[in-house]
C-alpha cells in the first residue's frame, strides 16, 4: 500500500507542475480530465443508490463551469448557471419521466461539488502574475494538513472528530494539522504578494476547509456503503479521495486571497 501510494505519488507530482506551469490551457486542460474522472466515480458511487443520476448532464455540467471560467474567469459562472438550468430543465421536460426532481437534484448537486469547486483551480491560476504560485501554495497546504492531520492523529489521537462518519479522524489530529498548515503556508516566501500573516491565514483557511471537505466525502461513502470512492489511483483510492479536501479549500483559498488582494 504505502509502494503503491509512494509511485502514485513520484508520478503525479511532476505531471501536476508540469501542467501547472505549461500554461493555461494546459492546466485547464487537466483540472477538465480531472473534473470529468471524479464526475465519474460520483456516478458510478450512487450506481445501487435508489436515486438515478444522469451522467450525461453530470459531465456536461461540470465541463461547462469548467469552460465558462477557462474563457471567461470568474464572471463565466452566472452564464454557467443559466446554461445549466436550461438544459436541466429541457432534460426534465424530455426525459419521458426517466429522472424525477431527486434524480436531477442529485446530478446537479454533484456537478457543483466537483465541477464547480474544482474550476476554481483554473481561476486561482489566473489571480495575477503570480497565480501559478498560488495555486502550488494551495496544493501544498492542502497536502500537508491531509499528511500532518493523518499522521498526529495516528500517533496521539484520543478523542473522536467525528465517529459516526469517519472513526479514524481525531481532534488531536485536526488541530495538530490546523497549527503545522497554519505555520508552513505562513512561510511560503513564493507567494510574496502577502505578508507573512495573511499567508498564514491562508493556511488556517486551507486547513479548515480541507477537514470539512474530508469529512464530507467520507459521509458520501458512509451514505452509499463503500470504503473508497474508486481505484484509479494505486494506493489512494479514487479521485474523489485523493481530491476530497482539494474540492472545498480550492474555492475557500480562491474567495480568501482575492479578499486580501482587494483590501
Amino acid at each position: 500500500m504505502l509502494k503503491e501510494r509512494a509511485i502514485t505519488t513520484m508520478v503525479g507530482v511532476p505531471i501536476l507542475l508540469l501542467f501547472l506551469f505549461l500554461g493555461k490551457t494546459f492546466f485547464f486542460l487537466l483540472v477538465t480530465v480531472i473534473i470529468i474522472l471524479g464526475l465519474l466515480e460520483f456516478s458510478c458511487l450512487f450506481k445501487g443508490f435508489e436515486v438515478k443520476i444522469d451522467t450525461f448532464l453530470l459531465l456536461l455540467a461540470g465541463i461547462i463551469f469548467c469552460v465558462t471560467v477557462y474563457l471567461y474567469g470568474i464572471k463565466g459562472l452566472r452564464p454557467a448557471f443559466l446554461i445549466l438550468l436550461f438544459i436541466t430543465v429541457i432534460k426534465m421536460i424530455f426525459s419521458g419521466g426517466r429522472f424525477s426532481i431527486k434524480s436531477i437534484a442529485l446530478t446537479v448537486f454533484g456537478s457543483m461539488y466537483i465541477g464547480l469547486s474544482l474550476s476554481h483551480l483554473i481561476l486561482i491560476r489566473e489571480i495575477n502574475v503570480f497565480g501559478s504560485l498560488f495555486v502550488l501554495a494551495v496544493f501544498l497546504g492542502t497536502w500537508i494538513f491531509d499528511i500532518s492531520a493523518y499522521t498526529l492523529g495516528l500517533m496521539f489521537g484520543k478523542r473522536k472528530l467525528a465517529p459516526k462518519i469517519s472513526p479514524n479522524k481525531t481532534w488531536e489530529g485536526t488541530i495538530g494539522g490546523f497549527i503545522i498548515t497554519t505555520i508552513l503556508v505562513g512561510c511560503f516566501w513564493f507567494i510574496s504578494p502577502l505578508t507573512f500573516f495573511e499567508r498564514a491565514l491562508l493556511g488556517a483557511v486551507i486547513a479548515i476547509f480541507c477537514q470539512v471537505g474530508d469529512l464530507f466525502e467520507s459521509k458520501i461513502k458512509r451514505e452509499v456503503g463503500v470504503k473508497d470512492s474508486g481505484a484509479i489511483l494505486p494506493g489512494h483510492g479514487g479521485i474523489l479521495d485523493r481530491f476530497d479536501s482539494l474540492i472545498f479549500s480550492a474555492p475557500g483559498a480562491f474567495y480568501f486571497i482575492k479578499m486580501l488582494l482587494l483590501k
